[in-house]
């Protein structure tokens, strides 16, 4: 986890799932049981400075979606595969 003074994004929820940041990785978690889905290495999927910039994360009904640099990954909420 990236540690709390740098302004990480906090964690988004949809639809029963939490979405948390790691550094270079994206977790999906049960928003009712704590149970962890699914874990995915995404290199650079952090972003820190939340007080002067926007989280990265975003998500709809059924996609997650995670800015990384100039591109814009579009996960599967419920396994953290690539669509």
């Amino acid at each position: 986890m990236v540690e709390r003074h740098a302004q990480a994004a906090g964690p988004l929820s949809i639809n029963g799932r939490l979405f948390v940041q790691g550094q270079n990785v994206v977790m999906g978690y049960d928003a009712y049981n704590g149970l962890k889905l699914w874990e995915r290495e995404i290199r650079g999927a952090i972003r820190c400075g939340t007080r002067r910039h926007v989280s990265n994360l975003a998500a709809s009904a059924d996609s997650l979606f995670v800015a990384v640099g100039e591109k814009c990954l579009c996960l599967d909420p419920a396994r953290g595969f690539t669509r």
